[in-house]
């Protein structure tokens, strides 16, 4: 008994949960598409606009390494008249964080203060951690109106 070939795809199809092979195709073709979304995402800029007005504005980005982020944006959008006004790291946000432990060592060494009447120490610990980025902070200049000179005869 010879089995037909599309017979059999379509019981290996079937059996994969798969209608038809086009289905199949067609869920591989929306993983990568997605896939190549996800991808793509990674690849955008960090820098962003803090201050936009026609006389210049502030542009940041997370830090120094991302600083030519920040001058292609600048270009980008201003074009290639403009000036750095000033550059610095800025503090954005700081974090405070206490940590309380109850006791210190092992459980042992916990068991063994119940016994002996010792006690555990108690130590709290607080950090303040700072976030920051750089910023750049440019001055338009505007392309200098060339005036008209006519010309003598």
């Amino acid at each position: 008994m010879r089995v037909d070939e599309s017979a059999r795809r379509a019981c290996i199809f079937a059996i994969a949960g798969y209608h038809s092979p086009e289905m199949f195709i067609h869920r591989y073709t929306i993983v990568a598409f997605a896939g190549l979304a996800f991808a793509l995402a990674g690849c955008a800029s960090s820098a962003r606009f803090l201050d936009r007005k026609t006389t210049g504005g502030v542009v940041a980005v997370p830090d120094y390494a991302h600083r030519d982020e920040g001058l292609a944006l600048i270009k980008r959008e201003i074009g290639p008249d403009y000036s750095i006004v000033d550059e610095a790291e800025v503090v954005t946000r700081a974090d405070t964080k206490t940590i309380a432990e109850s006791g210190t060592g092992s459980i042992f060494t916990r068991l063994g203060s119940w016994f002996t009447g010792t006690k555990q120490v108690a130590t709290s610990e607080t950090k303040t951690m700072t976030s920051t980025e750089w910023r750049i902070t440019y001055s338009h200049a505007p392309q200098q109106a060339t005036q008209f000179r006519p010309s003598n005869p």
